[in-house]
């Protein structure tokens, strides 16, 4: 009797263990969302596309399927722009691979059409594939014209919790382009005006000036 009471406590103990460890998992596991990254870009006169992130909070195991419903206000589809995936009655159909945290795709304008600046596309997450929710910035608008940008949010891409990344925000645009911050040195910007050159401090890279101004002279040793 002792021997099957000392069996029942044991069992029940384990139960108590397993249920207590899954909440624990459960709940430091949440809800992964696709969203846009932002919810409002511009498209200027000198740019002829622009690529749009649709992006996960971490990466799936599974490939999602995510599809997107567009609204035009004076952009009609195929005489002014046209998407890469191609839109099928209004609708863009995406897939994030397995393993991935973000897929995009591409608005493009067409050869010789004329914009007057006030021209828009309203981008909908329309439905993801399950165990995927749809987050807070589920809609885009793209403006064909300078945005600045005042209200709009912005998830700036890290990386990750090591922060491999350096962000470069556009704010004439409302947009980021994302480099890996140890695949770079030095970054060159010219103008009529100017010319500078950054060092990548975030890789602890320093400078240090010599009496030379002629590439050629300048030796290891320097």
């Amino acid at each position: 009797m002792k021997q099957q009471l000392k069996q029942g406590i044991m069992i029940g103990l384990s139960m108590i263990i397993v249920i207590t460890s899954c909440r624990k998992r459960d709940a430091l596991l949440a809800d992964n969302l696709v969203d846009f990254e932002t919810t409002e870009q511009g498209l200027t006169a000198a740019e002829n596309s622009i690529a749009i992130k649709v992006t996960l909070e971490r990466p799936a195991d599974t490939d999602v399927p995510v599809t997107i419903n567009l609204t035009e206000q004076g952009a009609l589809y195929g005489t002014k722009y046209t998407t890469i995936p191609a839109a099928v009655a209004g609708k863009l159909n995406l897939v994030i691979p397995s393993g991935n945290s973000e897929t995009t795709f591409t608005i493009n304008k067409v050869n010789g059409a004329l914009f007057d600046g006030v021209e828009k596309i309203i981008f909908d997450i329309y439905s993801s594939g399950a165990p995927v929710l749809i987050g807070n910035r589920k809609q885009l608008k793209l403006n064909f014209a300078e945005l600045i940008a005042t209200s709009s949010n912005l998830t700036i891409n890290g990386g990750g919790i090591l922060f491999p990344n350096k962000v470069f925000v556009d704010l004439s645009a409302n947009r980021e382009t994302v480099v890996n911050r140890n695949s770079w040195d030095l970054g060159f910007y010219t103008d009529a005006a100017d010319f500078k050159v950054m060092l990548n401090a975030s890789t602890a890279m320093m400078a240090k000036q010599i009496a030379k101004n002629d590439l050629t002279q300048v030796t290891a040793a320097d």
